[in-house]
């Protein structure tokens, strides 16, 4: 691979934050003092944010109507991404050394714009991106590859030359079906790990198993 540009993911790729989207129904309750019933993650998973809230909403007696409790979530993760988000082990080697050799970078996530910048502020990762997208800035989300053709025209890189770091199987199916190179990332929340491997031109269970830009 002739690699001038990459873009990564955030949540699950450079963060370990994955957790934290998979539980917030969870996370939501406990902050209200309140338990949550088993297997509500994957009651709401499938859910909008308001559709989730709504359930909640009927299903444990809240007072607050779902756009509230969405906006009380929204400032738990907020909370999370300002205070507590850690970067994936080993990413930032990975970082340094596409950046040492003059690679331009980019976040791509389907998390909204503001709460990324919070994000890699507090891990210090910021420092390394030339710009953030996020789905809702360029109105569709990764079952389509428009965030990343965007993302790499900006850095002014064709898509067999732009690495793509993603963690989600549907945004690496995404990613792979346009021609884009794709790095997949290990994450304990992603079951299509099988999937993931055959598909990845690089797979990566750590980043302490990047191989270098010169082997790739």
């Amino acid at each position: 691979m002739n690699i001038k540009g990459a873009i990564f993911d955030m949540d699950g790729t450079l963060t370990d934050s994955m957790h934290v989207w998979r539980n917030l129904g969870k996370l939501y309750l406990e902050s209200k003092g309140i338990v949550a019933e088993p297997g509500l993650r994957e009651k709401i998973w499938p859910m909008t944010m308001l559709e989730a809230a709504a359930y909640m909403r009927r299903t444990y007696g809240l007072w607050e109507n779902p756009e509230q409790i969405v906006k009380e979530v929204y400032q738990l993760i907020e909370v999370f991404y300002r205070t507590q988000v850690q970067e994936k082990p080993g990413v930032r080697r990975v970082l340094e050394e596409l950046q040492q050799a003059g690679i331009p970078m980019c976040v791509a996530s389907a998390t909204d714009t503001y709460l990324v910048e919070y994000a890699l502020e507090h891990t210090g990762l910021r420092y390394y991106f030339r710009r953030i997208y996020c789905c809702r800035g360029v109105g569709e989300g990764k079952t389509t590859d428009k965030i990343y053709q965007v993302a790499r025209e900006n850095m002014g890189t064709s898509v067999e030359e732009t690495l793509i770091f993603e963690d989600a199987l549907y945004a690496a199916r995404t990613a792979k079906r346009s021609g884009f190179p794709l790095a997949a990332i290990y994450d304990a929340t992603e079951d299509g790990q099988e999937e993931l491997r055959e598909i990845a031109d690089i797979y990566l269970e750590s980043y302490e198993r990047w191989p270098g830009i010169q082997n790739i």
